[in-house]
C-alpha cells in the first residue's frame, strides 16, 4: 500500500511538499531570481492552473514544480519532468505576458519520498546555480516529512498535533 494515496494523510504530504517547495524558492532568491509561489494563471485552452513555482532572471523564467514521489524506477524523474511540462506548457503565453518574458522553461522536479534525491533533479539544481547543500537539505526535509506519514499512518495523528521530531 502507498500511503501518500490515504486520504487521511492528505494535510501531511501538503506540509511535505510546501516544505520542499518553500526550500526550493529561497534558495533561488539566494541566487538571484526572483521568485513567485503558487501563482494562478491560464492555459491556452482556457484552463486553469496553479504553478509551484516561476523563478525570474532577466527576461527569461523557470516554472518549477517540485514533485514528491515513491521511487519505482530509473527513468521516473523524466517521466514527472515531461508530465509536468504537458500540464504547464500551455500555461508559458500567459506567464510571458504577465511578467514580460521572452522565454520560460517548464522543469519538474521528482524528489523520492525516501529522501532520493535523482540525477535528474541534482543536475537542474547545479545548472540553476543552486548549492548541493540546499539539494541534501530538500533530501533530509523530505524524508523526514515521509517518515512522519508513516508514523501517522501507524500510530495516529496524536489528535491532529503533527509535530516533526
Amino acid at each position: 500500500m502507498n500511503l501518500g494515496f490515504l486520504k487521511s494523510h492528505e494535510a501531511l504530504r501538503n506540509i511535505r511538499h510546501h516544505a520542499v517547495r518553500s526550500m526550493l524558492a529561497e534558495a533561488l532568491k539566494e541566487v538571484g531570481f526572483t521568485v513567485h509561489q503558487e501563482v494562478q494563471g491560464l492555459a491556452t485552452q482556457g484552463s486553469v492552473r496553479r504553478i509551484d513555482i516561476i523563478a525570474i532572471k532577466n527576461n527569461s523564467a523557470y516554472i518549477l514544480d517540485p514533485t514528491i514521489r515513491f521511487e519505482t524506477h530509473a527513468d521516473q524523474p523524466h517521466e514527472v519532468d515531461s508530465e509536468k511540462k504537458r500540464i504547464y506548457e500551455p500555461t508559458i503565453p500567459f506567464y510571458e505576458d504577465k511578467y514580460s518574458l521572452s522565454h520560460i522553461d517548464v522543469i519538474g522536479l521528482m524528489v523520492g519520498a525516501r529522501g532520493t534525491i535523482p540525477s535528474f533533479f541534482a543536475n537542474k539544481c547545479k545548472n540553476l546555480g543552486l548549492t548541493h547543500s540546499i539539494v541534501k537539505e530538500i533530501a533530509i526535509s523530505a524524508h523526514k516529512r515521509s517518515v512522519q506519514i508513516l508514523r501517522n499512518h501507524l500510530y495516529g495523528s496524536d489528535n491532529g498535533n503533527f509535530k516533526l521530531f
